[in-house]
């Protein structure tokens, strides 16, 4: 008996960050005229050419280099998450990997609120915060309810409850100009399930304008009748008279 020589390539290397495509040309000998093609994980970048060959003279590259290729950590740090309610400054912080040295500033949208230091650089060991901290700052949401809107005809009291973030338990009454009437309930509190108002419903009280006519002006030496006139808005329809001292 004897051993003879496999004809053929062994098979290839799986390094951190690599992997071969297809799978065959890690999994045993290539016959020749096999071609492999290197892929490269995030973060990685590929040193050498993208494909090689096997021939009787072992691996070739297609650049007809007798060099196997391979992936190499990108030196940096890795791109910064873009989660809910947050972004980064600037933007190529999460487009791709960042030099030594970049920093990045992190901006939380309305209704949440920044854990953490403001800004982070990127350094040898990683992303560090300008606190000297290796924790990736983030945004939150602020527990409570959202500021109520002020829509035409209305205003909501105390005023805090349309200048910020409300807390749990806070109770905010809606008040109507004239000319305008309340649908809903006079009052909201804020709960763990948001704006409920003091009737029990998820429904946000508004000011609706009233149809019909304003209230007419009582001048020295006239009134009106019947005296309804003066006294509130007037349904379409109404008549109205005037009368003289």
């Amino acid at each position: 008996p004897s051993c003879e020589l496999i004809p053929g390539c062994a098979p290839l290397n799986i390094k951190n960050g690599s992997s071969w495509a297809p799978t065959s040309c890690v999994n045993g000998y290539n016959d020749y005229g096999t071609e492999c093609t290197i892929e490269c994980a995030g973060g990685y970048e590929r040193k050498g050419s993208v494909s090689i060959q096997c021939t009787t003279d072992g691996w070739n590259s297609t650049d007809g280099l007798s060099v196997i290729p391979s992936c190499e950590l990108i030196p940096g740090c890795a791109p910064l998450n873009i989660n809910i309610g947050s972004s980064w400054a600037p933007s190529s912080c999460v487009n791709g990997y960042n030099d030594y040295g970049t920093e990045c500033s992190i901006e939380c949208a309305g209704g949440y609120e920044r854990k953490g230091s403001v800004s982070i650089q990127c350094t040898t060991d990683g992303w560090n915060s300008t606190k000297g901290l290796s924790v990736i700052p983030s945004c939150e949401l602020i527990p409570g309810c959202a500021p109520l809107d002020t829509n035409i005809g209305s205003s909501w009291a105390p005023t805090s409850c349309v200048n910020g973030y409300n807390d749990y338990g806070t109770e905010c009454s809606i008040e109507c100009a004239v000319g305008y009437e309340r649908k809903g309930s006079v009052s909201l509190q804020c709960t763990t399930n948001g704006w409920n108002s003091t009737d029990g419903l998820s429904v946000i009280s508004s000011c609706e304008l009233i149809p019909g006519c304003d209230p007419l002006n009582i001048n020295i030496g006239s009134s009106w009748a019947p005296t309804s006139c003066a006294n509130g808005y007037n349904d379409y329809g109404t008549e109205c008279s005037i009368e003289c001292a």
